[in-house]
């Protein structure tokens, strides 16, 4: 973990905790974080706080599935009724908020390579935890988690997204860390 949360607690989650009827995680302070599964088998963490709430996908892209606050949806409407278990990115459209990138990005031209929107958007992801702690704005719970990337002869990183939801706030804040594993320089996008 490169960000400060060193005083903070740590739930490890794994999809195993994550099942068809909604349960509680932790409660702290007046937020709320509870897993459930959707009916496409893919994980879903609501977090919670007066003002509304997020809904992520801990292992599947770490995406923003959907955002309420002060009563109303935030989430642009598609086809797609709840996330669907996959990698392809115009397969589970519908996302409030997604990590593009991060070595190609956009849509590929015709001599390009790379998915749409790059290879995060759905990617997997290891270590995931729920952080609760406070901070200057007061407290907070947040999702973190690690993706790593290896293509060989082409790129090896890590990625450490983390979404903060404060106690009082109807915004995220979003910070991300990318540590390159390889021996040379990568282009990031």
């Amino acid at each position: 973990m490169h960000l400060d949360y060193s005083d903070h607690v740590f739930v490890d989650l794994v999809p195993e905790q994550f099942g068809p009827s909604e349960t509680i995680v932790a409660r702290y302070r007046g937020l709320v974080a509870t897993a459930f599964r959707y009916r496409s088998g893919v994980a879903g963490l609501r977090i919670s706080n007066a003002k509304g709430e997020i809904v992520m996908l801990p292992f599947q892209g770490q995406q923003i599935w959907d955002a309420t606050f002060l009563g109303r949806s935030l989430t642009m409407r598609s086809m797609f009724d709840e996330p669907v278990a996959t990698r392809d990115y115009l397969s589970n459209y519908g996302a409030f908020f997604i990590h593009c990138g991060a070595t190609a990005m956009g849509n590929p031209g015709p001599d390009d390579r790379h998915p749409l929107h790059g290879d995060l958007p759905n990617a997997p992801y290891q270590d995931v935890q729920l952080i609760a702690g406070g901070n200057s704005e007061g407290p907070f719970m947040a999702l973190t988690g690690r993706c790593r990337q290896t293509l060989a002869f082409s790129h090896d990183y890590v990625m450490e997204p983390t979404v903060r939801l404060q106690l009082d706030a109807s915004s995220l804040a979003v910070d991300i860390v990318i540590e390159n594993l390889k021996r040379s320089a990568i282009e990031l996008m």
